[in-house]
């Protein structure tokens, strides 16, 4: 049987490659497991499984990136780190599938991607020496442009700060005219436009809430991108035409909670690896807003905290004068203010002056708790 290409299987646990290998194998794909300190064969793509986020996800893959494995890479993940998004692209991960992922599902992007290496290396080997020092440069150009957006995601908090960065970078690398990031509604089935990139305040304005035969919200229903070029224009939405367009998902687990867009006039198209970037600044928006909703529920559960502290602080407050009553009364008692006492009445005026020393103990360690909680729900918020 004639192989559908060759695959660099990467994984960072034996279950993960026994999992993987014969789903490939099976699929008519070549399967090279990587191993360490062992030069790779030359591949078509590489497909990287990490299980492991927390102690140097990409370990494996910088290793055979060392080694001169060069092939563009599918990263399988359960969720993508700050760090991971960070160094992602300069690792030459071009394509991201969130865990846990059906196997036909899998599959299917696979192939997807195999193909469209397989077109980008024809592609290459037509292309003149200028045009691919071309190529690299603008390669070098992408690799930069998303590494920062990865910084930028790992140091702002500012929701729609980072998004206006995502959609710039968008119509950056992708050449566009114009770019849009649209997120969901407080309905599922409306979409808001939440940054922008060129366009004029009608055009802006014209697609705030795209309509619901528009490509954004098929996206939005379907979860699939949509690409358009060709001769024909494409309508945006009533009043705004382009000769090009690419609206792909924002997923948040497999639900989609947006929509980033780029477009194009007059006879610039898009290429196929443009769709690749949009889908991985896609990624990038999702990691934000998976950071922002963090922080945001960090701080809610903190404001909860220190408010319910604040009211146990006041009730707390309102024991010590009927304490400091009975403390005096005792006092008075003690020191026969109200005539002798009898040996029964002596013990139990001790037994209230050592509720009232409990209670006042008791206060001390509420006062102190409080503070605590009250200056790490400060520290917090900043």
């Amino acid at each position: 049987m004639t192989s559908q290409g060759r695959i660099l299987l990467v994984t960072d646990t034996p279950a993960s490659t026994d999992a993987l290998l014969p789903q490939f194998s099976d699929a008519g794909y070549e399967v090279i497991v990587a191993e360490n300190d062992i030069a790779p064969p030359p591949c078509d793509v590489v497909i990287v499984d990490v299980s492991r986020l927390r102690f140097g996800p990409f370990t494996a893959l910088q290793s055979q990136r060392r080694m001169g494995c060069s092939a563009p890479a599918m990263l399988l993940a359960a969720r993508l780190t700050e760090q991971m998004a960070a160094e992602m692209f300069s690792l030459g991960v071009r394509d991201f599938v969130l865990k846990p992922v059906d196997d036909e599902i899998l599959l299917g992007r696979v192939i997807l991607f195999v193909e469209e290496a397989s077109e980008a290396t024809k592609d290459l080997n037509k292309t003149s020496s200028k045009d691919i020092e071309n190529l690299q440069a603008r390669h070098a150009d992408e690799i930069a442009t998303l590494s920062r957006i990865g910084r930028a995601i790992t140091a702002l908090t500012d929701i729609d700060v980072i998004l206006s960065h995502i959609v710039d970078a968008s119509v950056f690398l992708t050449h566009a005219a114009e770019g849009a990031l649209f997120l969901a509604g407080s309905s599922t089935d409306e979409l808001v436009l939440r940054a922008e990139k060129g366009l004029e305040t009608k055009q802006a304005e014209a697609i705030r809430k795209p309509s619901t035969d528009s490509d954004a919200m098929e996206v939005l229903r379907t979860g699939k991108s949509v690409m358009k070029s060709g001769e024909a224009e494409h309508k945006v939405k009533t009043g705004f035409l382009v000769r090009a367009l690419i609206n792909v998902p924002i997923l948040a687990g497999n639900k989609v909670v947006g929509v980033l867009a780029v477009y194009n006039h007059g006879t610039q198209s898009f290429r196929t690896i443009d769709q690749t970037i949009l889908s991985s600044l896609a990624d990038y928006a999702s990691i934000a807003l998976d950071k922002v909703r963090s922080i945001e529920h960090t701080k809610a559960t903190n404001e909860e905290k220190i408010d319910a502290a604040r009211a146990i602080a006041l009730n707390a407050e309102t024991l010590l004068p009927p304490v400091q009553s009975v403390e005096s009364l005792v006092k008075s008692l003690l020191d026969g203010g109200f005539g002798s006492l009898s040996a029964e009445q002596m013990n139990a005026v001790h037994r209230i002056r050592q509720a009232g020393d409990r209670l006042n103990e008791i206060h001390s360690l509420i006062e102190v708790s409080v503070q605590k909680i009250l200056g790490d729900g400060t520290q917090t918020s900043l």
